[in-house]
């Protein structure tokens, strides 16, 4: 009976340290991708062991895939010393596929199919992992497959600390491990906090751009054109344009889609007013349909007071008085033409866009314009402003007059900057001008003050011919050179930025692991 019960213990231990051990292996610390490498005896990848890797990307690749392919290469060439080869997914022979792969977005490897399967069932915007010994770099376009590529670095190269929230240390990878993330790009301090304005939160603070046909504003500047915006603290970015098809709405949406991406609202100022009334119906009637829930501003025109005033000669009808607040100042003809194009526009607009915002603007005090608008049963919403003026008449005393003379109508400030078609002045100067213009409109106490917005973000020096000062070239905060490359900030943007967003604000990639 004693020999029974020693042998029954024994088998109780020795279940009991079975149970021990199997509990150990099956309820050890996970990755997030369900793995525990460290159990199953896999080796976790360190950047030495990349050596002699390729970096596989489809032969039909983008240009975005064939950057990230280059740009990993070098990171591991510089900050590991460790070489690998970039190659395409071209079948040569049985040969040709080797183990020892890192492969970017989608290519003809069935580990690329398979891991965008796997992240695609996550709702993932991007991940990497390791599948048969090859690493997969998936994302569900060109900028979360950037943002991967720059993520996998992080991790295996250490650039950054890309820790994400719920992150103890940074992720390992060893076969079967499998990471999935959503980003997305946000305005951040360089301590990493929120950026805050100083400055009122019921007006819109922003700055124009123009549109492709605009050197340096070209496509392929369009990502760092509307960067550069949102970093300064931008709330709303107007841009000129005039959609007449799908290639051209497809643009322009590219635009809508980043502004709005960064938080940004947009004002269109559709500022083509040739052809006929039935042609400018037909026009304004096909970006309202195309765009109504898109924008949230639509100028029509742009400054029709000028064109008013000239003969078809190009001089001035009636240059007495440059203020232009008396009606003889404007051309008879021309105000009239006005009138027709403008109300096709704007009765377009509320046939089609019934809740659309629409802004007609002036430069500088040519209000008359204006009068005759409401006189002739014309319907909009916000009187755009173009200033450039601080040193002569108040702003804010114009502002206030324009409230008692258009009571039905709320305001903003469409352009402004320091006027410089006369002489040239220093980036010191504009920045005062530019902080000086902030500060009156933030004090400027009038809930009827929608907006206000900078003429310009970029320079446009490729429109300057000679040595001469060109002041329509030096507009811009942010330096350009000729060929349309784009510099470094002036100080006025780094002035307004402060104002805007409380520091030196820039965007980076925010990732949270799904689970």
């Amino acid at each position: 009976m004693t020999m029974t019960r020693i042998l029954l213990k024994r088998c109780l231990v020795v279940l009991l340290l079975f149970c021990i051990i199997l509990g150990s292996v099956s309820c050890g610390e996970k990755t997030e991708g369900g793995q525990t490498p460290e159990n199953k005896g896999d080796t976790i990848m360190k950047a030495e062991d990349f050596a002699g890797y390729s970096i596989i990307r489809s032969d039909t690749a983008k240009g975005s895939e064939s950057k990230i392919s280059v740009g990993l290469r070098k990171a591991f060439s510089e900050l590991a010393g460790v070489e690998v080869f970039v190659k395409t997914d071209w079948l040569e022979g049985d040969d040709s596929v080797v183990p020892t792969e890192i492969l970017i977005g989608k290519t003809n490897r069935e580990q690329s199919s398979a891991f965008a399967a796997q992240c695609e069932a996550k709702g993932a915007d991007c991940g990497y992992g390791m599948l048969d010994g090859k690493v997969v770099l998936w994302g569900r376009n060109d900028s979360a497959l950037i943002s991967c590529a720059e993520k996998f670095k992080a991790d295996i190269l250490g650039t950054e600390p890309f820790m994400t929230e719920g992150e103890a240390s940074v992720p390992t990878l060893s076969e079967g491990c499998a990471y999935y993330y959503t980003c997305a790009d946000k305005l951040l301090l360089a301590d990493g906090s929120t950026p805050k304005s100083s400055l009122r939160n019921n007006i819109l603070w922003g700055v124009n751009g123009h549109n492709k046909a605009h050197v340096p504003y070209t496509e392929d500047n369009t990502e760092d054109i509307i960067r550069l915006a949102a970093e300064m603290g931008s709330t709303i970015y107007r841009i000129n344009y005039n959609p007449t098809n799908t290639e051209m709405l497809s643009y322009i949406n590219g635009i809508i889609d980043l502004c709005h991406s960064y938080g940004m609202q947009v004002m269109m100022c559709m500022d083509w007013m040739g052809g006929t009334v039935e042609e400018i119906t037909e026009h304004m009637t096909y970006m309202a349909e195309n765009l109504k829930d898109r924008v949230e501003y639509f100028q029509i025109f742009n400054e029709t007071d000028i064109w008013a005033a000239q003969t078809d000669e190009g001089t001035f009808y009636n240059a007495s008085d440059w203020t232009g607040t008396k009606k003889d100042y404007y051309n008879p003809e021309r105000v009239t033409i006005c009138i027709e194009k403008v109300r096709a526009a704007v009765d377009a607009f509320h046939s089609a866009a019934p809740d659309a915002k629409l802004v007609i603007n002036i430069g500088y005090r040519h209000y008359p314009i204006l009068d005759w608008y409401v006189e002739a049963g014309i319907d909009w919403d916000i009187i755009g402003i173009d200033w450039y003026d601080l040193e002569g008449y108040s702003i804010t005393k114009f502002l206030k007059s324009m409230e008692k003379r258009f009571p039905d109508h709320d305001l903003m400030i469409c352009e402004f900057n320091i006027a410089a078609n006369n002489g040239k002045y220093e980036e010191a100067e504009q920045s005062r001008w530019l902080k000086t213009f902030f500060d009156e409109m933030n004090r400027y106490d009038s809930s009827r003050l929608k907006a206000v917005i900078i003429y310009e973000l970029l320079d446009e020096t490729f429109i300057q011919t000679d040595d001469k000062w060109a002041g329509e070239a030096h507009f811009g905060i942010v330096n350009t050179g000729k060929d349309g490359s784009i510099g470094e900030p002036k100080e006025g943007y780094r002035t307004v930025q402060e104002m805007l967003t409380g520091g030196v604000c820039s965007t980076k990639t925010v990732y949270t692991r799904l689970p």
